[in-house]
């Protein structure tokens, strides 16, 4: 099946901060309002979590404040879209997927290791509890997924220390993109956590995603649509950058309005 790819010569390159990490510029708090109406805002709220305001999860020129793992290419489209895709000057690794492992096995009697074969961007900062919402567009056929709390950092996806025990999904959390409506764990799912429903997605367009961050659950939301929840695993990292997945060396994906609304919980007094 022919790959859609998008011409390299419409996007234009980054610089070499693509290949080293910056650390994204702290905001300032503004505390110059009354005590007295603080206090009342607290009372209000019960004691509930409070969002700050919305910020920009990336700065639309550079990437600044993010690293790279593994052979992707991150580069800005003439639209301002962020732009991901696989260097194909480097030579794939191979990738085997389970039924293929069982083949070769039978065929040569040999144990063969499913091999992983990813590249991610992950944010420098790390998040605890937080509200992100992205755009996203991917061809049809093509994989890729938001790393929530992987303390990893995608070590173990390519390279000598592969490893498919260990992906972001395996040891944090991933919500998947999928090119296509269909599929075990179809876009929104929590991987293997929580599965979407399909008739959400919209192939080949634009989709949004709202996913909630919380001490007690996950929650995506699909083009306005809740379409998956599931509470944190025990032993599972509740803090970590926010990653984004180049699933295979075909994998091309565009991003755009990517933000971040940090929750914090009233100090207590």
């Amino acid at each position: 099946m022919a790959v859609a790819r998008l011409p390299i010569e419409h996007a234009r390159k980054l610089d070499s901060m693509e290949k080293r990490s910056l650390f994204l510029k702290k905001g300032c708090s503004h505390w110059g309002r009354p005590a007295v109406v603080l206090a009342a805002l607290l009372l209000l709220g019960g004691g509930h979590l409070s969002g700050q305001d919305w910020a920009p999860l990336w700065d639309g020129r550079s990437l600044e404040g993010w690293e790279s793992v593994g052979d992707g290419l991150w580069s800005i489209t003439p639209e301002g879209y962020l732009m991901g895709q696989r260097d194909p000057r480097k030579p794939p690794s191979i990738s085997w997927s389970n039924s293929l492992k069982g083949k070769f096995n039978r065929w040569f009697g040999t144990d063969y290791k499913v091999i992983v074969n990813q590249a991610w961007l992950y944010t420098v900062k790390e998040f605890d509890e937080y509200d992100l919402h992205l755009e996203w567009w991917l061809p049809l056929e093509q994989n890729s997924g938001i790393s929530i709390h992987d303390q990893s950092r995608g070590r173990y996806t390519s390279g000598s220390l592969s490893d498919p025990t260990k992906t972001p999904a395996q040891v944090a959390y991933e919500i998947q993109i999928l090119g296509q409506d269909a599929g075990e764990n179809p876009a929104g799912s929590i991987y293997m956590l929580a599965r979407a429903p399909t008739g959400v997605m919209k192939p080949d367009q634009w989709n949004a995603y709202e996913i909630q961050v919380r001490k007690d659950e996950i929650r995506v939301d699909l083009n306005g649509q809740e379409v998956a929840r599931n509470a944190p695993l025990a032993g599972r990292p509740t803090k970590g950058p926010i990653g984004v997945q180049l699933h295979d060396p075909s994998t091309i994906i565009m991003l755009r309005n990517l933000r971040i609304r940090e929750v914090t919980a009233p100090q207590a007094h």
